[in-house]
């Protein structure tokens, strides 16, 4: 398959080979969430040279930005599921009337985030424990991302509705732009290069703000332009309650499984803090690692979502299954090729973040071998994952994630790592535990073959083209 073919607006989705035309669907997503991570990582890179203190502000924060961003990220997913259930029926005006809603409810959201997160950052790590060696680098790190969620939330719209439509090459485009910005202004903000003051950690914040938003405003426009597929109009921004209550019933439940995971993440931190400072930056280096082979699994069954939501649109129900199996196949192999590579030579790859300590090092390459084998289990969950959310059933992502972090990785920390006195690798025992367990019953909630029955019927769908033909004239996009 040529590069020029793999990253093709024109993929489809409806007919056509299914692992093909999903891996070139999936490569943007792939890249993008490749390029989502690399803000954290140039931080954690650059502030890695200023030493273990500056690197722990966005290890740290990360569960409680993340609290917040789950919740927007359910939401967008309700716009992707709806749009491309819309897509696969053809039902055009839909599509516009879906974009603007989400819109209108993430910049609604956004807006409380800031306020709510400004104000609460300094009681929430006190409550978490945040060594005070590091409390003040933690503290301005995040008060300054949160002041960038709405730039961050509105790249999250436009990258999930271009998503349900089938285009995932334009959102990568702009992405690939934010982070090379992110990336060249990090060193000048922290270190004060060229016109720049010294800043720290403050400048590694204010670089990926500034790149995000960059992102958030370009994206806006092409929505408003109708330069790639989707037009959104002032018009479509008007509140529709029907909309936006099918947005609410499909975001909710993933939002609140997103919001329990953020939740368990920040306690989570709790207890890897209380290790000191060498865990907490370990823990932290390890998850990136991870993370960094996770995200291309992650595209896949992002483009999995789009596959299953048209094709559910369209009728195809026996296509939509086919996507799940011939996905979950793919990433398993790619997990397997990866986490032996982690597994033997691990300590290479964290030297890589923090080259000049070795207890660091060490303790992060314990962890990963540990884990390694878990993450290739948990990779393939991201695709009864995908049918869940491409049908609009989202309830059993809330109650898996709710049970992963809340029923088992949490209460085995603590009583493996603390109550038995196995110390930090308690913890990774915890986290190796709850991925296996988890994933086996997403696979089995899969199974049962209910989520195929919580999708738009077709009826319904034929129901929103004709309000939106009386709402104005017909125009297809």
């Amino acid at each position: 398959m040529h590069l020029r073919q793999l990253f093709s607006k024109n993929v489809p989705i409806t007919e056509g080979p299914i692992l093909k035309n999903l891996l070139k669907l999936g490569a943007p997503l792939v890249l993008g969430n490749l390029l989502q991570q690399l803000y954290s990582i140039a931080d954690i890179y650059w502030l890695g040279r200023l030493g273990k203190s500056a690197v722990a502000a966005p290890v740290v924060s990360f569960p409680i930005l993340f609290l917040f961003i789950s919740i927007a990220t359910g939401f967008s997913m309700a716009g992707t599921s709806l749009i491309a259930q819309h897509v696969g029926k053809g039902n055009h005006h839909g599509i516009s009337r879906v974009a603007g809603q989400v819109v209108l409810t993430m910049l609604g959201f956004a807006m409380i985030v800031v306020v709510l997160g400004v104000f609460l950052a300094d009681p929430v790590l006190e409550l978490i424990h945040t060594p005070t060696e590091i409390l003040p680098n933690v503290t301005i790190y995040m008060k300054i991302l949160f002041a960038g969620m709405p730039a961050l939330f509105l790249y999250f719209v436009y990258s999930g509705i271009m998503q349900g439509y089938g285009d995932t090459v334009s959102p990568l485009i702009v992405q690939v732009i934010s982070v090379t910005i992110n990336v060249v202004l990090d060193p000048f903000m922290i270190f004060g290069w060229g016109p720049f003051p010294v800043m720290g950690v403050a400048g590694a914040a204010t670089a990926t703000v500034v790149a995000r938003s960059f992102a958030a405003l370009v994206g806006l426009g092409f929505l408003i332009s109708k330069r790639f597929g989707v037009k959104l109009r002032f018009s479509d921004l008007r509140p529709d309650r029907k909309l936006i209550r099918d947005i609410f019933a499909i975001g909710i439940p993933g939002s609140v499984g997103q919001t329990a995971t953020a939740m368990g993440f920040i306690i989570m931190n709790g207890i890897v803090n209380s290790f000191g400072t060498i865990v907490i930056t370990a823990y932290g280096v390890v998850n990136r690692l991870t993370m960094l082979f996770l995200f291309p699994a992650m595209g896949i069954g992002q483009a999995a979502t789009t596959f299953i939501g048209q094709n559910l649109g369209a009728g195809k129900h026996e296509r939509a299954r086919d996507t799940v199996t011939k996905g979950a196949i793919f990433v398993f192999v790619y997990l397997t090729i990866g986490m032996t590579l982690t597994f033997f030579f691990g300590h290479y790859f964290i030297s890589f973040f923090i080259p000049n300590d070795p207890e660091v090092i060490a303790t992060g390459a314990e962890f990963i071998r540990i884990l390694a084998f878990s993450v290739v289990v948990f990779g393939s969950m991201f695709l009864p994952q995908a049918a869940f959310q491409g049908a609009g059933h989202t309830k059993p992502i809330m109650i898996i994630n709710i049970i992963r972090l809340w029923g088992i990785r949490l209460p085995l920390a603590y009583l493996l790592a603390i109550t038995a006195g196995m110390g930090a690798v308690g913890i990774w025992w915890g986290m190796f535990i709850s991925n296996v367990v988890s994933t086996s019953l997403y696979w089995i909630w899969y199974a049962r073959g209910s989520w195929e029955h919580h999708y738009i019927k077709r009826e319904q769908l034929d129901l929103r083209a004709s309000v939106d033909a009386e709402y104005r004239p017909s125009k297809r996009l």
